[in-house]
């Protein structure tokens, strides 16, 4: 059984500020870890308290910072506390067979949490509570705020190649991310307010 496809899963969604892709085009998607380490990150999104607590957490004796994080739900509590800059926020799509891959981890919600499970295989993936996942709100759920922002880790790097599409939330995004992409890479772009709020 292809549990990719029984689950609806058409893209893995990475969350970043518009001023950061043309180095994740460059070099790829980098973990916490090596983006930082190579001054990659020309404009960090994330919540400092909350990358402190996901420094501590070592998943599959790999220190999360070191992982490529993606989400499975794009419109989620993150992007909540962001929305007032969701002009500058753009989602990059990637090939959800990464998912196939023998080092990939996912989670049944928010990595930082200490309630949060893991696990390796497309089969475990009967495991997520895809419900609250694929909800529009997350409050009418319990535990929905941290099941909502279930992850997929992959180690280190996702090459560019496996970018399928970038969302984008108005024309400026879009123009601005077509005219970084021109020529040299051939990766579908679209306006999809439904993934913001």
């Amino acid at each position: 059984m292809n549990y990719i496809r029984k689950h609806h899963i058409h893209y893995l969604y990475h969350m970043t500020n518009i001023r950061n892709l043309s180095n994740i085009l460059e070099y790829g998607l980098l973990s916490h870890e090596e983006a930082h380490r190579h001054r990659l990150i020309a404009n960090d999104i994330s919540n400092q308290s909350v990358q402190a607590r996901r420094g501590l957490r070592i998943i599959d004796d790999i220190p999360l910072h070191r992982y490529v994080c993606f989400y499975f739900s794009p419109r989620n509590p993150m992007l909540y506390a962001l929305r007032e800059f969701q002009n500058e926020i753009i989602f990059i799509g990637v090939d959800a067979q990464l998912l196939l891959h023998p080092n990939t981890i996912f989670s049944d919600g928010n990595a930082a949490s200490d309630d949060t499970t893991f696990y390796k295989g497309t089969s475990m993936l009967d495991n997520l509570a895809w419900n609250i996942i694929n909800a529009v709100y997350w409050n009418n759920h319990y535990d929905g705020r941290r099941i909502k922002c279930a992850e997929i880790l992959v180690p280190k790097r996702v090459a560019t190649q496996y970018i399928m599409k970038i969302f984008c939330y108005n024309n400026i995004q879009l123009n601005t991310v077509q005219n970084l992409l021109s020529q040299k890479f051939h990766v579908v772009t679209e306006i999809n307010k439904g993934l913001y709020f």
